[in-house]
């Protein structure tokens, strides 16, 4: 048996033994704890068991690569339809608090824990519906084997990262050290971050020749998080390398513009750009799912809110940040509410972004987005 103070908790229809952090390191963060689990990132769980619950249809199976606790794998079990899931962790106390919770719920027919390093795990030669990595930290270093375990015909693949500073382009070079991408420091870096993850979680199955597609995209609190429709073909590989390239942003204007190579100089000032990349600049949602989640009844609020939020929001690149621009035109900001309808009145797309409360996701560019923030403080 485990040797720390453990607490029972209930979430979703799962009923848990998890560390008592209170008794263990009082005050503490959840990382502290002999085997990890963040009571705070419930409304994460709820979507991704949405997601999956939706995927399966009723019948399928999920690799946990990193399951802690088994808190993802036993709701699976019960919420999401799955017939098979393989919990693995590499810590030994972990895999008895998995089994234990296994037990508890009455799922041994379904869920199986297994102790090992999940890159091996990966290597069993066995497929997967769904994979599930969700570590703390950068997830690359978790990836590079999934495609030997992911269904070719199709698969879904949820993946998080908790290095925000990394992806938000305080440590550029970190950045492309474990992704492989530029990241860089404006004001919708968050948007950028998951543009990043998402190119960096695709990479190891383009050399593979599988198509990726991200389904849905969010950021929350201090983690990334996306999931990745996937299916094996050199065809649909190349029409996912047709949606990667790099992003430039002038600092001095605010303009900004996807491309397959970075724009060197700003169309509206002339000035040089900053570069980030390469990353995706495709769709981050399929609104359709989105939409038909956000639907549905009897959601968390939290997880309702969030999924709300990403239907009524526009899948165009690149947010504007009101706030950073109306520092540059030196104006009090009016409200994001009015500058969307100044936008839309001449005939631009306009909408809000789950990423910041100012942020508006928007096909004009950066002299009309002024333009209405103008006419919108009249």
């Amino acid at each position: 048996m485990v040797e720390f103070p453990l607490i029972e908790v209930e979430e979703g229809a799962a009923h848990l033994v998890v560390p008592d952090l209170e008794r263990i390191a009082p005050g503490a963060y959840p990382t502290k704890a002999p085997v990890f689990y963040n009571p705070d990132m419930v409304h994460n769980r709820d979507i991704s068991l949405l997601v999956y619950r939706q995927f399966l249809g009723g019948k399928g199976s999920i690799l946990d690569m990193l399951a802690a606790t088994g808190v993802r794998s036993v709701r699976a079990a019960l919420e999401a339809g799955a017939t098979r899931v393989l919990a693995c962790d590499a810590k030994p106390a972990a895999v008895e608090l998995i089994r234990a919770n296994i037990e508890r719920n009455g799922v041994s027919d379904i869920v199986e824990a297994v102790q090992g390093d999940a890159r091996a795990v990966v290597l069993r030669r066995e497929w997967f519906d769904i994979i599930d990595v969700d570590p703390f930290g950068c997830p690359t270093p978790f990836l590079q084997g999934v495609s030997a375990a992911i269904r070719p015909r199709r698969g879904l693949i949820g993946v998080s990262a908790t290095d925000g500073a990394v992806l938000c382009g305080v440590h550029p070079k970190v950045c492309m050290r474990k992704y492989g991408s530029r990241s860089l420091k404006t004001p919708y870096c968050h948007e950028l971050a998951m543009r990043i993850l998402v190119y960096a979680s695709a990479l190891p199955l383009l050399r593979d020749d599988y198509g990726v597609r991200p389904v849905l995209s969010h950021a929350s609190i201090h983690f990334f998080r996306v999931y990745l429709e996937t299916r094996k073909g050199k065809a649909r590989a190349d029409l996912t390398m047709d949606q990667i390239g790099y992003v430039a942003h002038c600092m001095h204007c605010g303009w900004r513009g996807t491309g397959k190579r970075p724009r060197e100089l700003c169309p509206c000032c002339q000035k040089p750009t900053a570069w980030a990349g390469p990353l995706w600049t495709g769709p981050l949602n399929d609104q359709e799912l989105v939409s038909s989640l956000a639907g549905q009844e009897k959601l968390a609020p939290d997880a309702q809110k969030l999924l709300e939020k990403l239907a009524a929001e526009p899948d165009i690149p690149l947010f504007y940040d009101l706030h950073a621009l109306g520092k540059d035109l030196v104006m009090d900001v009016p409200r994001t509410s009015r500058v969307m309808d100044a936008l839309r009145e001449q005939g631009y797309i306009a909408g809000p972004t789950h990423l910041s409360g100012s942020g508006v996701k928007t096909d004009a560019e950066v002299d009309a987005v002024k333009d209405a923030m103008r006419a919108a403080a009249v």
